[in-house]
């Protein structure tokens, strides 16, 4: 249903470059809630097979890369930019990369044990990454796109990129540890959860 979605983008598609396809496809739900879906059904086969899902987990990492490889190449040796194939753009490439994770899933979900320097920031980014989804692409590149004209000076692009990152990642903490941590402390109160008792 959701690549019908997409079709149908196409067939109305109105050339543009990467910022229109930005604004008009990838930051739409409903050309895009599909990747959840593959998330969803990484979910099904890790609780129905779980053992398929351990044994197979080298395979499913090598057809991750490869495919990832493969269209790396595709977009960047050939040049196939958003104006050279909006047919590969609009179509096949976010469900592409959306199960292209989907196989790396069985092999991220076994790797239990990493070095404090990996594994620290690694947990951290994941615990915030929600809040880093919310605010990224709404408010923290908003903020660092408008900075040059607030202050009135030009902000070379590398200064913009580094603010991009670390703006995110300490709002994101932010929001976590003073919004998103205390609802889900609330949420699992006693008398909150006495409402939701089987």
């Amino acid at each position: 249903a959701f690549l019908i979605t997409k079709i149908v983008y196409q067939l109305n598609y109105d050339e543009g470059d990467m910022f229109y396809w930005n604004v008009n496809l990838k930051s739409v739900v409903i050309y895009r809630i599909d990747s959840i879906y593959y998330g969803v059904l990484g979910a099904f086969f890790c609780n129905v097979y779980p053992k398929l899902w351990k044994e197979l987990k080298i395979e499913w990492l090598d057809i991750a890369v490869l495919l990832l490889v493969l269209i790396n190449i595709y977009i960047s040796v050939f040049n196939n930019h958003i104006a050279a194939d909006p047919f590969f753009w609009n179509i096949f490439a976010l469900p592409l990369y959306s199960i292209i994770m989907m196989f790396m899933l069985p092999y991220f979900s076994e790797w239990k044990i990493a070095p404090d320097w990996l594994s620290k920031p690694v947990t951290t980014i994941s615990v915030i990454s929600y809040s880093m989804y919310l605010l990224h692409y709404s408010v923290i590149l908003f903020f660092v796109k408008s900075l040059p004209y607030i202050l009135g000076v030009h902000i070379p692009f590398y200064i913009q990129v580094f603010l991009y990152f670390i703006l995110t990642l300490i709002g994101a903490y932010l929001c976590y540890k003073y919004y998103e941590k205390p609802m889900m402390d609330l949420r699992d109160k006693p008398f909150v959860t006495k409402y939701f008792k089987k």
